[in-house]
């Protein structure tokens, strides 16, 4: 005859190991650099439903934006959890789980108290996920545009003609200053570190150790003939890499 509390240990580590499974899943799909961010959120609506006690009757949706991502089933009912989803950027989105019958009551409806928490990591993990798209979109940007205005700089620097010195610094503004003295790397560094961003902060950002970073420190000052941290914000805005205001 089989032990009632014996059985429950047993569901009860069943149910957690599923959800451990789940939450791996999640985040190696979020590790995925192969996909678009709607990819990435489809594959994660797909691969909620068997981390719940009735992976058959239950369905999941991502709300962000405009754009919502559901598993085929989902429908609006009565039994729903949801958690909130917000980026740096303000955006906001939910992620929300429902079954698609009644079930017994359990810590928050037909929902157990570790469905709450997972459901919440998910949140957390498509925030974080959706910060770093922004932030590798952004980053690219910058590091094009500096590209760009560098390689304007050493053509000028080639063609030794002030004539089309002017014409350089013409097209690109203010900042063609920063990029004759500096690389592309260093400007992004230098503007990283004019937001304010710390030396680890600005290492992660850019997916290098943080003596890279220091090291780009003391070549920029070196450069620049600038010394401080706050010469260098000052120096930022004025050639328009930041804004007063950043």
């Amino acid at each position: 005859m089989k032990n009632p509390k014996e059985t429950r240990k047993r569901h009860h580590l069943r149910e957690r190991i599923k959800e451990l499974t789940t939450l791996h899943k999640v985040i190696r799909v979020m590790r995925d650099s192969t996909k678009s961010s709607s990819e990435v959120l489809q594959d994660i609506v797909d691969l909620v439903p068997p981390a719940w006690q009735y992976p058959e009757i239950t369905a999941c949706r991502i709300l962000f934006g405009e754009k919502e991502y559901v598993t085929p089933s989902f429908r609006s009912t009565a039994w729903m959890q949801s958690a909130p989803i917000h980026t740096t950027a303000g955006e906001t989105g939910t992620i929300e789980v429902v079954y698609l019958e009644e079930k017994y009551p359990e810590a928050e409806g037909p929902f157990l108290a570790e469905e709450r928490d997972l459901i919440n990591s998910f949140a957390n993990s498509v925030s974080s996920y959706l910060d770093r798209k922004q932030a590798e979109i952004v980053l690219k940007q910058t590091h094009e545009r500096l590209h760009t205005l560098w390689q304007g700089a050493m053509l000028v620097q080639e063609q030794g003609s002030k004539p089309l010195v002017g014409k350089h610094l013409h097209q690109g503004g203010k900042k063609s200053t920063s990029v004759q003295a500096l690389t592309p790397r260093q400007c992004e560094v230098l503007q990283l570190i004019a937001e304010g961003h710390s030396t680890k902060d600005t290492a992660q950002r850019l997916s290098v150790s943080v003596k890279t970073i220091e090291t780009h420190r003391m070549d920029i000052m070196k450069r620049l003939g600038i010394h401080d941290v706050a010469g260098l914000v000052r120096y930022a805005i004025r050639i328009e890499l930041i804004t007063a205001d950043s």
